[in-house]
Formats: structure tokens, C-alpha cells, sequence
């Protein structure tokens, strides 16, 4: 399996639906897409490269923004045509917990949460998107539906915190996404001794989906040699691309391209 590092995130704000006339204070719409605007910019602007794009939802309505249960279909029907391998719900205000929860249930990929803190604060106490507060509506219908998520600190989308924890994020969707494309070959059986390398071969296909192929080691041994003497350019060129990226320095050259040898094994 040849590892993807390529990672297409569909961004979700969201915000608080209240019928009737535009709301003039607190959870005034425009508030919200403020907030949209200045964190989908920054987004794209400061985390774009190579490996990551970032899919949003203007395509929605005017605003840009989530904020019916009805819409949630469409924007995951839409993600879905993108390609999407997680998505960053973004609090652009008080926020909506039933949108929440439907587009993560009906997309089923890791889930980043982060609210930005407010802005503006009037003298009367007024906060006119309290995004911190719906943060705990949105978190707790997640874990109802039995949704695995995490999620940034309330903070500024400049600040430290926001970009640690996006990159993270990342790191986590690039591993999961590979995991997912996992094969397992065993290749002979367990040597006695070492318990702590059991595994439960029905768990790995119920929960994830990934096969276990076993081959005997003589049969390995013989495709093994094959594949070296075959495809050795190949091979190496592969591991000195695989020195770019990741520390082998207690690795030998000749150990990496054996172990890119497994690989094709299947």
C-alpha cells in the first residue's frame, strides 16, 4: 500500500437559527458571517499546500453558513462528491446542535470543533455571538450520537493554540485515512514468546473493514527475493523518498528498501 498524504477538509460553519425577523442583537446573523468569512480565509490562506485542500459550503445559501437541519443532505451529499475525509465545524455563533450532530452523523469521518471567541462586548453584558456557550450544546449532542471528535480551544484563529491544534488535526485525518486502506499480511506464524504481539483478527474486519491474508514464510521468502531482484529500482527510488520525509537515520539504506519490499507482498 502506497501511503496518501493528501488530505481534502470540508469546512462547516455554522450558526444559530431563529425564525422570524433578522435578529438586530445578540445572534444577529451578520455577526456570523464575520466570523465565516474571517476564519475561511485564514484557513485557506495559511494551511493550503500540497497535501491539503479545503472545501467550504458558499454554495449553500448566501451566507455561507449552516443553520437548517434540512440543509445538512445536501451539504453532505456535496462533501461526499468532494471527497471529503473529515470536516472542521466552525461555531459562528451560539451555533446550531442539531446541525451539528446530523452532518457528522450522516458523514461519518473525524470531526474537529472550534469556536472563536467573541469580539465585541456592550456595557450591559452583551455578546453577540457567545460562541463559547453553544460549544457545550454542540459537544454534547456529538457524544449522543456516539461521534468521535475533538477540538481547538476557544481562542483567536491567529493565535498559537489555533494553529497546534489544526495541524494536529491534520496529522490525525492523513494517519486515519491511510489506516482505513490498511492490508495485513502475516506472514508466518507467531513465534511463542511474544504475547504482546496478539492481535484480534475479527475485531480488525468488524470495526475497520481490514482483511488479514496469511502466507506461509517459504512462500513469503520466494516472492520476497522476486520482488527484489525485479524491482529494485523501483524500490529504491521509493525508500529515498521515504528519507525526505521521515527521520531513517537509524535505519540502514539496504533495511528500507527490504522493508518497501513488503509492501506489493500481497
Amino acid at each position: 500500500m502506497m501511503l496518501d498524504y493528501k488530505v481534502n477538509i470540508g469546512l462547516v460553519p455554522e450558526r444559530r437559527y431563529l425564525p422570524g425577523p433578522k435578529r438586530t442583537g445578540i445572534f444577529n446573523p451578520d455577526y456570523a458571517v464575520a466570523n465565516k468569512n474571517k476564519a475561511i480565509e485564514y484557513i485557506k490562506l495559511n494551511f493550503s499546500d500540497e497535501n491539503t485542500e479545503f472545501v467550504d459550503i458558499e454554495f449553500l445559501n448566501e451566507e455561507g453558513l449552516l443553520c437548517l437541519v434540512d440543509d445538512c443532505e445536501k451539504v453532505a451529499d456535496y462533501f461526499k462528491q468532494q471527497k471529503v475525509d473529515a470536516i472542521f465545524i466552525i461555531n459562528c455563533n451560539f451555533g446550531n446542535e442539531e446541525v451539528v450532530g446530523e452532518i457528522a452523523r450522516l458523514m461519518n469521518v473525524p470531526v474537529l470543533l472550534w469556536w472563536p471567541r467573541d469580539t465585541i462586548f456592550e456595557g450591559d453584558g452583551t455578546r453577540y455571538t457567545d460562541t463559547q456557550c453553544g460549544l457545550f450544546a454542540a459537544g454534547k449532542q456529538l457524544k449522543r450520537y456516539g461521534t468521535a471528535f475533538t477540538c481547538i480551544e476557544n481562542c483567536h484563529v491567529e493565535d498559537k493554540a489555533f494553529t497546534q491544534g489544526l495541524e494536529k488535526f491534520l496529522s490525525v485525518v492523513c494517519m486515519y485515512k491511510n489506516f482505513k486502506k490498511l492490508d495485513v499480511v502475516q506472514v508466518g506464524a507467531r513465534v511463542k514468546p511474544f504475547k504482546s504481539i496478539m492481535y484480534n483478527e475479527m475485531e480488525l474486519t468488524e470495526k475497520f473493514g481490514i482483511m488479514v491474508t496469511p502466507i506461509n514464510m517459504a512462500e513469503a521468502s520466494e516472492k520476497l527475493n522476486r520482488i527484489y531482484s525485479e524491482k529494485f529500482k523501483q524500490l529504491k527510488t521509493e525508500a529515498e523518498d521515504f528519507k525526505k520525509k521521515f527521520d531513517t537515520s537509524s535505519v540502514s539504506d539496504d533495511t528500507l528498501v527490504k522493508n518497501d519490499g513488503f509492501c506489493p507482498l500481497l
